[in-house]
């Protein structure tokens, strides 16, 4: 069940941040069918998930600031959705301590007041996919900007 192009990303973010990539991937194949519905989510929404892995741009900017990615962020670029996408698991799984928990805290954030049954329904779906979880996912159509090539040969994070 290998993955394709995005493979080695999804990998070195996950072994930088500790964060098992098959996590990730499936959070990929669940929000956006493994790249093909990357627009907005939520039209009436300034602050809608958009992208591969539908991130609220507001939520990017501040995952951006703690991992240390600068500059304009382009959530449709996997070479910066995946990043942010692995460092929110990485919250989740430390706040919550499971798989199951990492899947309710990007679907629904942090605050787990504002988790419900649509937050329990996402996580037991993302669980019962991430053991067997094969993504082909799109070759990347340019080189990795330089601010995250250089964080992946210091670290190689997903």
């Amino acid at each position: 069940m290998p993955n394709d192009a995005f493979d080695s990303l999804f990998d070195a973010w996950g072994q930088a941040l500790n964060v098992n990539p098959q996590i990730t991937k499936t959070i990929f194949h669940i929000e956006s069918s493994g790249g093909k519905n990357t627009g907005r989510s939520l039209p009436d929404d300034a602050d809608s998930p958009v992208g591969p892995m539908q991130m609220r741009p507001s939520t990017a900017a501040a995952l951006a600031k703690r991992i240390g990615i600068e500059g304009p962020l382009n959530l449709q670029d996997m070479r910066f959705a995946v990043p942010l996408a692995t460092a929110y698991v990485a919250e989740g799984l430390n706040a919550t301590q499971s798989a199951e928990g990492a899947f309710g805290y990007y679907f629904a954030g942090p605050d787990r007041s504002k988790w419900g049954p649509k937050t329990a329904a996402y996580a037991q779906h993302g669980v019962a996919l991430y053991p067997s979880m094969a993504l082909k996912v799109p070759a990347p159509a340019e080189s990795k900007p330089a601010q995250l090539a250089s964080a992946d040969t210091a670290q190689d994070q997903p």
